[in-house]
């Protein structure tokens, strides 16, 4: 994260469920707030400065997109599958 428009940056891990892991998709939602999609670990949004898990029924599907359309989030996972993250 960098609130000097990139000149320096800060490592927003907290709540992360590990250390070495890969970021398949990251979106903004309706609610201005970011989404993330860690390889095999659902879908994540940023609370302040911590990450936490939401639409934990993804958290055995491999995310490869994330999307917000008419204020909906939109997970996409292989084959061919299409998920709605309802307000919580």
């Amino acid at each position: 994260m960098s609130d000097n428009l990139g000149e320096t940056w800060q490592k927003l891990r907290s709540g992360m469920p590990g250390n070495d892991i890969t970021i398949n998709a990251m979106t903004e939602g309706a609610d201005g707030k970011i989404y993330i999609a860690p390889q095999d670990y659902g879908v994540f949004r940023l609370e302040g400065d911590r990450w936490k898990s939401v639409g934990t029924d993804l958290v055995t599907y491999n995310v490869l997109n994330l999307i917000t359309v008419d204020e909906i989030l939109y997970a996409f996972t292989p084959p061919s599958n299409i998920f709605r993250l309802d307000k919580e």
